[in-house]
Order: C-alpha cells, then sequence, then structure tokens
C-alpha cells in the first residue's frame, strides 16, 4: 500500500523531469538561433569587406539584439527545488602508529 506523501513526491518528480525537458528543449533553440545570428553576423561582415574591396559603400552592419531570459517556468508550477551545496569533505587526521618499544633478545 502506497502512501499519499510518496504518491505526492512521484507526482512532484514528473513534474520536475517535464519542467527540465522543457527547458532543455528552449536552450537547444536558443543556442541554434545564437549559432545562426553569429553566421549571419559573419556574412555580413565578409560582405561589407568584399565591397569595400571593390571599392563600394559597405552596407551598414546591424548587430543583433539579445532578449532578456527570464524564469517563468518555474515560478508556475509552484515546486521548490533544494539544491545541495557542495559541501567540503572533512577527513580525520590519521593517527600516526605507536612506537615499537625496541624487543631484547634473549642471551
Amino acid at each position: 500500500m502506497t502512501t499519499d506523501y510518496i504518491l505526492q513526491q512521484q507526482e512532484d518528480l514528473r513534474k520536475m523531469k517535464k519542467l527540465e525537458r522543457q527547458a532543455e528543449r528552449l536552450k537547444a533553440a536558443w543556442n541554434a538561433k545564437e549559432a545562426l545570428d553569429e553566421e549571419n553576423a559573419s556574412k555580413a561582415r565578409i560582405a561589407a569587406k568584399e565591397a569595400r574591396m571593390r571599392g563600394e559603400k559597405p552596407v551598414a552592419i546591424k548587430a543583433p539584439e539579445k532578449p532578456v531570459i527570464e524564469s517563468a517556468v518555474a515560478p508556475t508550477v509552484g515546486i521548490v527545488v533544494e539544491q545541495k551545496t557542495p559541501k567540503a569533505k572533512v577527513t580525520a587526521k590519521k593517527k600516526s602508529a605507536p612506537k615499537k618499544k625496541p624487543t631484547r633478545s634473549k642471551k
């Protein structure tokens, strides 16, 4: 028999996984857009340089605007995720072995 707090934890885990997958898709789309913007900017610079070499007036290059990313996904669900900070490992000091008393040989 499953208790309701375990069912709630499972449901929360499903929601978190769904949000993580959505965030990964958004990040991949964002990276693809940035790569495309960089490529277009590079092509524009090359075209301007070629125009200058031909003696023509180069076309003005406009820098692409980068919108601010807002974290609107996490607050809408209402799930608080505790992030564990890595703690420094505390190791006990090793004690040195006790000094052995010299053994006397029998005569």
